[in-house]
């Protein structure tokens, strides 16, 4: 017998070939197998969570709008005011909610307003461009960037104030998120719902202007003579609670940007800048202005009119502020200029009647676009909701851009 004939016969006689005696029950067999697919599972589902989180993570910290991506809000100032008191629910009518399926079609109204909680979902308010009775206001929503238009429900027995809000009516709309936004002006409305109900709220006067993000809600709200009171409110409900304090001269205005607010007012008002924490006072940029008002996206900037002529600065944080040089023919702006701030380094203007719209860089320098809306015409608004996406409205129609402001396309909103 040769050597590798030996080791495989003693191999396959071995003793070490036995089963062991005593062999494991089927079950703990069985139970040993389930426990480790549990394990396997818990495991890939941590690393699912840590994956949703990590995306989600991203998403908040470069705000992005619901489907669409937007400008990183800056972080807040430092203030000095004490925290905000607790909010008061406000009182409501209940007899005053409006629930429908959907509203009345656009039947030709100008647009007064626009508010948007994506780069392709966005809400018109429109109307017939001045004081009007009830009936008379329409509510649109488009979910694809303006290709198309639903009506929605708007308030019964409400109509347009007007150029100045009055104690009834209203003049503009805003969403802070998807499901929740205002109707306001004389009057102040809110939805819960994505605007398909709408719940008429108790404010001691006008509300002049409202801006939303980050959670919060913040309004201008008509005090005694011209002066105007600040105040705010979670967006998921309506307990609007003043805030300490924060008091300017109208006409005035609101910027909100993440968790910081902008408050600027007319006259001898002071700058006011904070958010939940509190609010500072800081010199203004439009001392002695009969108007003002600001535009924000990425940066602030300011129009403060004189009656005759108006003045721009630009600033990053609200706090400091650089004038913005701009050479005319005729030596000043109109004091009808409308202004869209697009980044800290540019704006899209528009001169109204005996002007055009053109793109105004921070160290004044002026600009054609390729395709700018129809000049020669009045206009309300300009407004970017992102530095590409934004609207205008002149001679009665709503115009969007898509590519920071270079071309613009007119919405068909009937």
């Amino acid at each position: 017998m040769d050597p590798l004939e030996r080791e495989l016969r003693d191999l396959l006689t071995s003793d070490r070939r036995d089963l062991p005696v005593s062999l494991l029950p089927l079950d703990r067999v069985h139970a040993g197998a389930s426990r480790r697919r549990r394990r396997r599972a818990a495991v890939a589902s941590a690393a699912t969570a840590v994956a949703v989180l990590a995306v989600a993570g991203i998403a908040a910290g470069a705000g992005f709008l619901r489907d669409d991506r937007a400008p990183v809000a800056d972080s807040t100032p430092t203030v000095s005011r004490s925290i905000l008191p607790a909010p008061v629910p406000t009182s409501t009518a209940p007899d005053t909610t409006v629930n429908a399926p959907s509203g009345l079609p656009w039947d030709g109204k100008l647009p007064l307003s626009v508010t948007a909680t994506s780069t392709r979902t966005f809400v018109v308010l429109g109307g017939v461009g001045g004081p009007c009775p009830s009936g008379c206001l329409r509510l649109a929503q488009s979910s694809d960037a303006g290709r198309t238009f639903t009506p929605l429900p708007v308030p019964k027995g409400i109509g347009q104030t007007g150029t100045l809000p009055t104690t009834d009516g209203v003049q503009a709309v805003r969403f802070g998120s998807a499901d929740d936004g205002w109707l306001f002006g004389g009057d102040l409305w809110s939805s819960h719902d994505g605007g398909y109900s709408w719940r008429h709220l108790s404010m001691p006067g006008p509300v002049v202007r409202l801006e939303a993000a980050a959670g919060s809600a913040w309004a201008l709200v008509g005090a005694s003579g011209d002066r105007l009171h600040l105040w705010t409110s979670s967006v998921k409900d309506d307990s609007w609670a003043r805030v300490p304090g924060v008091t300017v001269t109208g006409p005035a205005d609101l910027s909100v940007q993440g968790d910081r607010v902008v408050v600027l007012g007319a006259q001898d008002s002071r700058l006011w800048v904070g958010g939940p924490g509190g609010f500072a006072e800081h010199p203004s940029p439009c001392p002695g202005a009969t108007s003002v008002r600001l535009s924000t996206v990425g940066s602030i900037w300011a129009t403060c009119g004189t009656g005759m002529s108006a003045a721009l600065h630009v600033s990053a944080d609200g706090v400091l502020w650089s004038d913005v040089p701009v050479s005319t023919d005729t030596g000043s702006l109109p004091n009808s200029i409308l202004v869209g701030a697009r980044t800290h380094n540019d704006a899209i203007v528009y001169a109204g009647v005996a002007g055009s719209f053109q793109r105004l860089a921070a160290d004044g320098a002026l600009s054609d676009l390729a395709a700018p809306p129809p000049g020669g015409s009045s206009g309300k608004f300009i407004a970017f909701t992102t530095p590409q996406v934004g609207y205008a409205e002149v001679g009665g129609a709503l115009y969007r851009t898509d590519d920071g402001g270079d071309t613009w396309h007119k919405l068909a909103l009937g």
